[in-house]
C-alpha cells in the first residue's frame, strides 16, 4: 500500500468496482456515508489491544458476523476495506484484524486470508 504513496485509488481499493451495482460501485466515501453505522460498529469492536488478542478478537469477530444480518458479503468487504484504509499505516493493527477475522470465521475466512496476505 505504501508503494502507492498513500493514494488508495491507484491500487483499486478506493473504488470497489465489479460492475454488479450495489456496494461494488461504492468508493470509500460512499461506504462512510451509507454504511457509517456498520463501519463505526466494526471499528469499535476491532480496537486492537496488545497482549489480549483473544478478548478483543472475540468482540471483533462477533461484530463482523453480526454484519451478515444487514449486509451482503460484498458490502461487508467494502466496510472492512474502508476501515483498513483508515488505519493503513498501522501495520500491526491491520495484520492483527485480518488474522483475527480470517481465523475466527469459517465462512469467508479464505478470502480474508488472501486479502490479509496482500496487506
Amino acid at each position: 500500500m505504501k508503494a502507492f504513496g498513500g493514494n488508495l485509488s491507484e491500487c483499486g481499493i478506493g473504488r470497489l468496482s465489479g460492475g454488479r451495482g450495489g456496494c461494488s460501485d461504492y468508493g470509500i466515501v460512499d461506504v462512510e456515508n451509507k454504511m457509517g453505522d456498520a463501519l463505526r460498529n466494526l471499528e469499535n469492536g476491532c480496537e486492537f489491544s496488545m497482549g489480549v488478542m483473544d478478548s478483543w478478537c472475540d468482540v471483533c469477530s462477533r461484530r463482523w458476523k453480526e454484519m451478515r444480518t444487514s449486509l451482503d458479503d460484498l458490502c461487508r468487504f467494502a466496510v472492512l476495506v474502508t476501515l483498513t484504509s483508515h488505519r493503513i499505516d498501522d501495520e500491526t493493527w491491520v495484520r492483527s484484524v485480518y488474522k483475527c477475522l480470517g481465523g475466527k470465521n469459517s465462512i469467508g475466512g479464505e478470502w480474508l486470508w488472501i486479502f490479509f496476505s496482500l496487506a
